[in-house]
């Protein structure tokens, strides 16, 4: 909504003779608990779907009895913890997982009570079955901020954090600018962001339109993407130099010192690999770049197998 389509809800809302089931108002949060604004809220839900309603409100701010906006000291996105919310509820995700039904091409084929289900359809109280996923994961993306996590870690609960605020600014500039984007792409991509797993075959098809580079499980976004959202320094810090540089750096360095260790050659090249890669990695990624130079007899080692000593070969 626009702020003046706010101002003129808020001015119809004070209007009303008295509260009713669907409309609550409130100065400050003073004693009130999350949980009691939790019951405010599943009150008023249940209360507008009875009096047939779209919306329930809790209005802060506005006097209770003269119905006066005076303005509250309550701000909610603080109150949620940075603007995040984490929902609780008791049970196991009932039919498959979370990643199943958030494109919108799966329904779940039975509900735990199947009856209560038809009836809430029947009268109203929900408009559709099975793509409440879907929609949450629509309008996330439609605000250009992450999307919902579901946690399955703990036996016989699910936790789903909805996020009210940036992860990455990068990857809301990019739901911004790019509004090409198809949901699929929008949630792998919030995937990658958030240094998640993807298929390989998700992986493939995110290549293919150049959204993300890198080998697995370190991919990063693609240089089209960086371009679009001001990510070019950080595109070049995960991609790194190409490994012709890597080769020509390790030649020249034992060119002017006579000799490197492998110590010295991990400190040579380690800050100047691609930062998407953790730390076992670039000591294999050194390991290759050192035996390719061996292979082509470039370098020797003068040293022991346990400490080896590179020279240049035609140095001995």
């Amino acid at each position: 909504m626009t702020e003046q389509e706010l101002i003129e809800l808020l001015d119809e809302l004070v209007a009303l003779p008295a509260e009713t089931e669907w409309v609550e108002f409130k100065m400050n949060k003073g004693s009130i608990t999350d949980e009691i604004i939790g019951e405010y809220i599943s009150a008023m839900s249940n209360g507008a779907t009875v009096k047939n309603k779209p919306f329930g409100y809790l209005i802060w701010g506005v006097e209770n009895e003269t119905h006066e906006i005076k303005g509250t000291n309550f701000h909610l996105t603080k109150a949620k913890h940075g603007g995040n919310q984490d929902f609780e509820n008791a049970g196991n995700f009932y039919e498959g997982s979370p990643d199943d039904y958030s494109i919108g091409t799966k329904t779940p084929t039975k509900y735990r009570n199947q009856w209560l289900a038809t009836a809430m359809v029947n009268l109203g109280m929900i408009d559709r079955l099975g793509y409440g996923i879907h929609l949450l994961c629509l309008s996330q993306m439609k605000r250009f901020f992450p999307m919902p996590d579901y946690d399955l870690s703990q036996q016989n609960k699910v936790i789903l954090k909805i996020y009210g605020q940036e992860i990455d600014s990068n990857y809301s500039k990019m739901l911004i600018q790019r509004n090409d984007l198809t949901l699929t792409e929008g949630i792998l991509l919030d995937r990658v962001q958030k240094h998640l797993e993807i298929t390989d075959f998700a992986a493939d098809e995110l290549r293919k339109k150049k959204l993300i580079e890198g080998r697995k499980p370190n991919y990063f976004v693609g240089a089209k993407i960086a371009k679009t959202t001001g990510q070019k320094a950080e595109y070049s810090k995960n991609k790194g130099m190409n490994k012709q540089y890597y080769l020509d750096f390790i030649l020249q360095a034992i060119s002017q010192h006579g000799s490197m260790s492998r110590k010295d050659i991990d400190n040579l090249l380690w800050n100047k690999l691609p930062e998407i890669i953790n730390d076992k990695q670039r000591k294999n990624m050194i390991n290759n770049l050192i035996s390719e130079l061996r292979t082509a007899k470039k370098i020797i080692n003068s040293g022991t197998r346990k400490d080896p000593v590179w020279i240049l070969e035609k140095e001995l």
